[in-house]
């Protein structure tokens, strides 16, 4: 049987995980257990698809990104929903300049003060922009139009104030929320730059690298302090994610032939102050999956950390036993 690739993984608590799949849907595992299914009530819609969920930082709110495409209009039409987590319902659709949101796992972000959400998305006229929503109105404040290569990933600095925009060329641009405007931007790669992710603290950022690598930068002034090798079981980084203790750091991505695909897990810390490298340590080696890694999320507590994967399952794993704890199959009707 053949089933719907899960792209990305929300983690509001030990209890609650959310993700989106293929053939447009979200899913949420909770006490009760329900599905989402992103269709369109009046049947006027002839394809949907959500690749991106992120909850809302009071956990009471889940957001979906990705498009319908209206069969009367034969267009597709951008859209970020806001769902309540209680029970699915719909609580608003953000629309903004994009005919398609969120065509990869990460290419949707909510700041933590949950002022504001950013979707990467593609206009009518082909252009690759990044909306950024006032999540309170509802309305785009900003379109940020930077290189012209697709935005592979977002992410928001932890007091809300800078946008970093990973993209495919392998260009990282740091964006000012209070006016739009471009604050930096330097390449992270050559190649290919999919997740990037700040620091806890905001202090410095993660890139994952096409050859397998890990590299941080001063998110102040760009420069590269600290470099995880190329690790031997991954052709690319696809998912980087911090623990909210700022402690550790994990990534996974493409396995290498049809070997499994690894969940690694390091220490890290900082030598000196802001300015000081990153030192890292390795701490956990996971495996179970073997396909490709899209999404990874630590649990608020830094105890646990969800794995997302190409082959269907969502895998949550013991940081301090250093085991899995559960397997989580995605239902056949999702």
């Amino acid at each position: 049987m053949h089933f719907p690739k899960l792209f990305s993984l929300s983690l509001c608590s030990f209890a609650m995980i959310a993700l989106a799949a293929s053939r447009g849907s979200a899913q949420q595992w909770s006490v009760p257990l329900y599905n989402i299914h992103l269709e369109d009530p009046a049947g006027i819609h002839d394809r949907v698809n959500a690749e991106s969920v992120e909850f809302m930082p009071d956990g009471k709110t889940l957001v979906t990104a990705g498009f319908f495409y209206h069969a009367a209009k034969k267009k597709s039409v951008g859209e970020v929903c806001l769902r309540k987590v209680a029970d699915g319902t719909l609580i608003a659709t953000l629309r903004g300049t994009a005919k398609l949101y969120s065509l990869r796992a990460g290419s949707l972000a909510v700041a933590s003060t949950g002022k504001f959400i950013a979707a990467a998305g593609l206009t009518e006229e082909r252009t690759w922009v990044v909306d950024i929503f006032d999540a309170a109105t509802k309305k785009v404040v900003h379109t940020l139009i930077g290189d012209r290569s697709p935005a592979t990933c977002l992410a928001f600095s932890p007091d809300a104030k800078v946008l970093a925009v990973a993209h495919m060329k392998g260009t990282i641009e740091l964006w000012g929320l209070h006016d739009g405007k471009l604050i930096s931007s330097f390449a992270a790669d050559k190649d290919e730059v999919w997740p990037v992710a700040f620091s806890p603290m905001g202090q410095f950022l993660a890139t994952g690298n096409h050859d397998g690598s890990i590299s941080f930068w001063n998110a102040k002034n760009c420069k590269k302090i600290g470099q995880i090798p190329p690790q031997p079981d991954l052709l690319d980084v696809a998912a980087v994610a911090f623990s909210p203790d700022g402690k550790l750091v994990a990534c996974g991505g493409l396995p290498k032939g049809e070997g499994v695909s690894p969940v690694y897990v390091w220490q890290i810390a900082q030598s000196g102050k802001d300015n000081g490298n990153v030192i890292t340590t390795p701490q956990a080696r996971f495996e179970g999956h073997r396909a490709y890694m899209y999404s990874l999320v630590f649990s608020p507590n830094s105890e646990t950390l969800a794995s997302a994967n190409q082959d269907a399952t969502v895998k949550l794993w013991d940081l301090r036993m250093k085991k899995e704890l559960a397997t989580i199959v995605r239902h056949t009707d999702f």
